[in-house]
């Protein structure tokens, strides 16, 4: 049995490591939960006869899902080990995902997407604030891009052969897999994770005072603005992605997962690299000059028109990913970096929760600008495109504000 870990302690280099990368396949098997339902987008509205509205519907019910729940967690994750409440709460969402694969209807889908963001919302608050707790604030940026390496590993490997499982075993199959998988996460999590001390609470602080304490602090409300900013941007146009490539530009089903590997792969060697730079000149700095880089990026992918050819596709998709991703090592650093350790868990449960509504409300609101057109095309896709160009330079001003109040 690991010893427990304060948070003064430095992990040695070999169970840093460790650290990272258990919390990374944590983080990656939730995040394949999260994105393998755009991919079968096209599937799902056949299969259930959905429009695009209700189907961006089932998508932002994980989100709104890991929102609520975030609230409601967020008093109490500060009061157990981020291991023990780690281990609970990733084990509900691979209950969660195994009832995504046996759901008989679109109703029963999305009552089991409730259930996997439910718990899947309070797993990625935990990652993060376990990595916040474990490692230095001047290698946190690196550290946060170890762990983010999951959602490069979720485009190169979940998402395709999430997909090949679905052309060959039906769209249930991704589900079933995955849950699995996880399970097995799931026991290395128990052996390797250590235990982490929490910071006491001021003597006698109840659950409420717990929570409120977190939204007394005026900075963390700018980082909670910051964040649904931050996720908006991306999440206004991210989950169409798939359905527009199919249905507006002639995609093939059997192409999509090279959009995905494409852009996987090259993330996962630029996100590490963009964290050691966050570490070394600036989050804001390197966050805002990604964030002007992804700009172009969203306009070209929501703005593709006819039949291109599929390198022109994979060139600029591939450009979003990287540049896109790259923005969240050093964000999460920023957000972290405004609060104290005792209040780190329930911080950042309503940080996740803030980004969860964001995103819900950004696919909601992608889903009532989208209409089909006669011709079976989706129409509007490139006003999204401006709405996130418009949040994305939001999130850049906010990040100053971050950076101004962390100086001062």
């Amino acid at each position: 049995m690991n010893p427990p870990l304060s948070h003064s302690s430095a992990l040695p280099q070999n169970r840093e490591r460790l650290l990272l990368i258990v919390l990374a396949l944590v983080q990656f098997t939730h995040i394949v939960d999260f994105m393998i339902i755009m991919p079968l987008g096209p599937r799902l509205m056949a299969e259930f006869g959905i429009t695009p509205g209700r189907f961006g519907a089932l998508v932002s019910a994980y989100t709104f899902s890991a929102g609520v729940f975030g609230f409601l967690a967020a008093p109490l994750l500060d009061r157990y080990r981020r291991k023990s409440a780690l281990m609970c709460s990733f084990t509900g969402f691979i209950v969660g995902t195994a009832l995504c694969g046996i759901a008989p209807s679109n109703e029963l889908l999305m009552l089991a997407r409730i259930v996997a963001g439910c718990f899947g919302g309070i797993s990625s608050s935990l990652i993060m604030a376990t990595v916040a707790d474990a490692i230095p604030l001047e290698r946190r940026a690196a550290a946060m891009a170890i762990v983010m390496t999951s959602f490069a590993l979720a485009s190169v490997l979940g998402v395709p052969l999430g997909l090949f499982a679905a052309n060959h075993l039906g769209w249930r199959a991704p589900f079933l897999i995955l849950g699995a998988f996880a399970l097995l996460v799931l026991i290395a999590a128990g052996l390797a994770l250590p235990h982490v001390q929490r910071i006491p609470r001021a003597a006698g602080e109840s659950v409420m005072a717990s929570l409120l304490a977190v939204f007394a602090v005026p900075r963390h409300w700018l980082a909670f603005g910051f964040t649904m900013a931050l996720m908006f941007s991306g999440f206004v146009v991210i989950p169409y992605i798939s359905p527009t490539l199919v249905q507006n530009n002639g995609m093939s089903n059997e192409h999509l997962p090279l959009v995905y590997m494409a852009g996987g792969v090259c993330t996962f060697f630029s996100m590490p690299f963009i964290g050691r730079l966050a570490d070394r000149y600036g989050l804001f700095r390197v966050f805002a000059t990604m964030s002007l880089l992804t700009m172009p990026a969203i306009i070209g992918i929501t703005h593709f028109t006819g039949h291109p050819h599929l390198w022109i596709i994979l060139s600029i998709t591939t450009a979003f990913m990287v540049c896109a991703s790259g923005r969240f090592a050093p964000a999460m650093t920023l957000v972290t970096s405004t609060v104290e350790p005792r209040h780190r868990g329930g911080f950042l449960s309503v940080n996740n929760a803030f980004q969860q509504i964001a995103s819900g409300l950004a696919s909601m609101t992608a889903a009532l600008i989208l209409v089909p057109g006669p011709d079976g095309t989706i129409l509007h896709y490139g006003i999204t495109g401006w709405i996130g160009v418009t949040s994305l330079a939001l999130s850049i001003f906010l990040a100053s504000r971050i950076r101004k109040t962390r100086h001062a």
